[in-house]
C-alpha cells in the first residue's frame, strides 16, 4: 500500500497543468466492484460504475467508480443549471447554485474540460477524474437550429447531464489492484498534494472498513442497470456493442420518431477533449 509519487515526481508530471493526479495503490482482494458501489451508494446519492472495454475485447481491464461529484452541469431546452460542490446525502456542503439560458451548452463544457485536463500518465488508465454522464438525442438541435426536434419527451431525459468528479476509484482487473485517485490542484501544489493526500486515504478507509447498502432479494439496483447500459451505449459512456453483436437498445420512441422525421446527423456533436 503506497502513493505511487512522490511530491517532487508530481511536480515534474504537473508542468503546464492546472491539475494532476494523485495515487494510492492497494490490494483488489479485499472488495469486488460491485460491494464498492454499495458502500458509495450508503454515503452519496451521486455516483457511478464504468466498464472500459476497448476493441474486440470480452472483458474490460479497468472498472472506474465515482461519487461526491464536484459539479454538476445539466441543460435542457437551452436553460443551463450549474451546481457546485453537489455533496452526498451524509456529507454536509453548502452547494452553490446558477441557472442561464445558453445559444449551446458545449461553450461551457469545453471550458470545464480546458480547466481539469490533466497530464497523461502512463502507468495510470486514461481516465483519472472528469465529466461522467450522457448527452442526448435532442443535444443535436444546439448544433442544428434547424431542425425541429418538437416530438413530445416522455421520458424526461435532459438534453445534457454531467457530474465532475475528482477522485476516482479504479479497479485493475489485470494487476488485481484497486487505484485510489485524486487531483491536486497545481497553483499550489504542495498544500493541495497533502490535502488530496488526505482526501485519498479517508477513501481507503472507506473501502475497507464500509458498511455496503442493503441489498433487497429480488430487486436489481438501479444504478448496477446504468452501468450495464453504459457498456453498450455510443459516445461518452461506453463503446457500444462489437460489430455484429447484439447490444441492449435505449432508444425510446421519442427518439425513434426524431430520427425517422430529421434526416440529420446520426448524433450529437460532442465536445472534442472528453476524456472517458
Amino acid at each position: 500500500n503506497m502513493f505511487q509519487f512522490t511530491l517532487e515526481e508530481t511536480k515534474k508530471m504537473a508542468e503546464g497543468y492546472k491539475i494532476v493526479p494523485v495515487c494510492y495503490e492497494i490490494l483488489a482482494d479485499i472488495r469486488t466492484p460491485i460491494e464498492v458501489l454499495r458502500i458509495l451508494k450508503n454515503v452519496s446519492h451521486h455516483c457511478y460504475m464504468l466498464e472500459s472495454v476497448e476493441e474486440q475485447e470480452k472483458w474490460g481491464r479497468y472498472t472506474f467508480l465515482g461519487f461526491d461529484p464536484t459539479m454538476e452541469i445539466t441543460c435542457t431546452n437551452g436553460v443551463m443549471q450549474v451546481k457546485k460542490s453537489c455533496f452526498g446525502k451524509k456529507m454536509e456542503a453548502e452547494t452553490e447554485i446558477y441557472t442561464e439560458q445558453v445559444t449551446h451548452p458545449g461553450t461551457f463544457i469545453r471550458k470545464v474540460l480546458a480547466d481539469y485536463t490533466s497530464p497523461k500518465v502512463p502507468s495510470l488508465p486514461s481516465f483519472t477524474g472528469g465529466l461522467v454522464g450522457y448527452f442526448s438525442y435532442d443535444y443535436v438541435k444546439y448544433s442544428e437550429p434547424s431542425l425541429k426536434l418538437d416530438a413530445e419527451d416522455e421520458e424526461g431525459f435532459k438534453d445534457v447531464d454531467l457530474m465532475l468528479f475528482d477522485k476516482v476509484i479504479v479497479f485493475d482487473n489485470l494487476k488485481q489492484k484497486i487505484l485510489v485517485i485524486g487531483n491536486a490542484e497545481t497553483e499550489n501544489l504542495e498544500q493541495s498534494y497533502k490535502e488530496v493526500q488526505g482526501e485519498i486515504l479517508k477513501i481507503v478507509e472507506l473501502i475497507q472498513t464500509g458498511e455496503p447498502e442493503a441489498v433487497v432479494p429480488g430487486q436489481v439496483p438501479p444504478q448496477i442497470v446504468y452501468a450495464a447500459l453504459a457498456h453498450h451505449l455510443p459516445g461518452p459512456l461506453g463503446p457500444g456493442p462489437a460489430p455484429g453483436q447484439p447490444g441492449l437498445s435505449v432508444d425510446s420512441p421519442h427518439h425513434t420518431q426524431q430520427r425517422q422525421r430529421h434526416q440529420g446527423p446520426k448524433g450529437p456533436e460532442i465536445p472534442g477533449g472528453l476524456r472517458r
